[in-house]
């Protein structure tokens, strides 16, 4: 919106929240709460903020009816202001992925947008055709577009985007700038910032016209399509972050101006578990991936959605991707070789009123309990007697403790938690302590003799 600083000083707001659940909740008499028990927040000139970070935001008085209003000031050293307004239920639930943004332009003053071509993208499993080109429904495309230009010959477009989610797919010349005169474009990339899982790329793009030639007012000038990495989870908004620009007039003086980025939102498809893990007999430090770890997730018919066994920094993580959107219940299995299986039923869905949707979610912790080499759901004899045949081998799964041999380590594992069943095994056998003559005392005897 663009506003004249001479006239507008600040500019008024009003609006309402409401969360359903407070009104259910009184009706049935569990509670006296209104709508004012939401909270509406905002932060004004400022990238969007991490909502678990207290502190460095407004925050707006509701009505019992949930309405609310105010009137923000404007900073009028700034071509554009901005501000980011997000809604917070009772309960903690507030609109994190999608915190409505509006921004306020000074009347006059260059400026650069990048504005979406679609509000809205998919993420999903897909393959890229032979030129390199993503389906429709998983990518977007940002224009850039200058504006109030003044003879402006040369310029240079700064922005960042987060590189473990999405790529660029391509970057064109808009027809109307092309329509100007002769132009010539170039891009590059350098790192930008290395927040975990927040790392981004920084692209910089330049356009020029022949020497001589230039444009004034408005043109859209390049046209940057981007798309959400194949296979990943991600809710939440996309833009083209911390966007500047760098304009240059025929007279070769380059000025640095002011850029803003509207908002498209990713869709996940599909939804997303993460298990925390621990094998008790392995180190963290160990790679799991090459532990022969089994992990899956099912559902009711049995299908089966495979898991991805990861170390992240010092922990080890169980990643099933691609699950479906369902209220129902699905099972997670992990199995550690010599260890006992572990499953348990989970749901992973989110509710927007009627509307189920993705959700991404975690496990806290998750430890397999070492000694089961047989796989027979409990720890006994005949788990000794496995260790005793493997004795000396690197068999996987008598190997307990994947050093790459069977020896007394192993052994000391199985009588460590001798007698155990498998809690989450629905039928575990009762657990036997003598067989064929050999008990646990017996065999360790002999190997000790070795």
């Amino acid at each position: 919106m663009e506003y004249d600083p001479a006239t507008i000083t600040g500019m008024p707001f009003s609006g309402s929240i409401y969360d359903d659940s407070i009104n259910v909740m009184k009706d049935a008499g569990f509670s006296t709460l209104t709508q004012s028990a939401n909270t509406v927040r905002f932060y004004g000139n400022r990238a969007k903020p991490n909502p678990n970070t207290a502190g460095s935001f407004g925050q707006i008085p509701t009505n019992p009816d949930g309405t609310f209003s105010g009137k923000l000031g404007l900073n009028v050293t700034k071509a554009i202001n901005s501000v980011r307004f997000f809604g917070i239920n009772p309960s903690g639930v507030g609109n994190w992925g999608q915190m409505p943004t509006f921004f306020f332009v000074q009347k006059g003053k260059p400026y650069v947008t990048a504005i979406p071509n679609k509000k809205t993208l998919n993420t999903g499993n897909y393959t890229v055709d032979a030129t390199n080109t993503a389906p429709s429904d998983n990518k977007v495309t940002y224009t850039l577009t200058m504006h109030n230009a003044t003879n402006l010959n040369k310029q240079t477009f700064n922005f960042e985007y987060l590189k473990k989610y999405f790529d660029i797919e391509s970057i064109k010349v808009n027809p109307a700038l092309a329509s100007k005169g002769t132009v010539t474009m170039t891009d590059s990339d350098e790192a930008g910032s290395t927040a975990k899982d927040y790392e981004t790329t920084k692209k910089t793009i330049t356009v020029a016209l022949a020497p001589g030639q230039s444009i004034n007012g408005d043109v859209a000038a390049v046209d940057v399509t981007i798309r959400v990495k194949s296979g990943v989870y991600y809710d939440y908004e996309l833009d083209l972050k911390n966007i500047a620009s760098s304009v240059t007039n025929t007279g070769g003086v380059t000025t640095p101006i002011e850029g803003l980025s509207i908002e498209s939102y990713v869709n996940p498809t599909s939804s997303k578990l993460q298990v925390n893990t621990l094998a008790e007999a392995i180190p963290t430090a160990t790679d799991y991936a090459k532990a022969g770890i089994i992990t899956s997730v099912t559902d009711k018919n049995n299908k089966e959605y495979p898991g991805i066994t990861t170390n992240d920094n010092g922990y080890v993580r169980e990643d099933y991707n691609n699950l479906p959107v369902t209220t129902e219940q699905l099972m997670y299995n992990i199995h550690a070789p010599g260890h006992f299986a572990y499953s348990r039923p989970f749901t992973v869905f989110r509710k927007d009123g009627d509307v189920i949707r993705a959700e991404n979610d975690t496990v806290p912790m998750v430890t397999m309990t070492a000694g089961d080499v047989n796989g027979d759901e409990v720890i006994d004899v005949l788990d000794a007697l496995a260790i005793q045949k493997q004795w000396g081998t690197n068999e996987r799964n008598a190997d307990i403790n994947f050093d790459g041999t069977v020896d007394m380590e192993d052994l000391a594992l199985v009588e460590g938690n001798f007698g155990i069943q498998n809690p989450t095994a629905p039928n575990a056998p009762t657990p036997i302590d003598k067989y064929k003559g050999y008990t646990l005392e017996s065999i360790k005897k002999e190997l000790e003799g070795k």
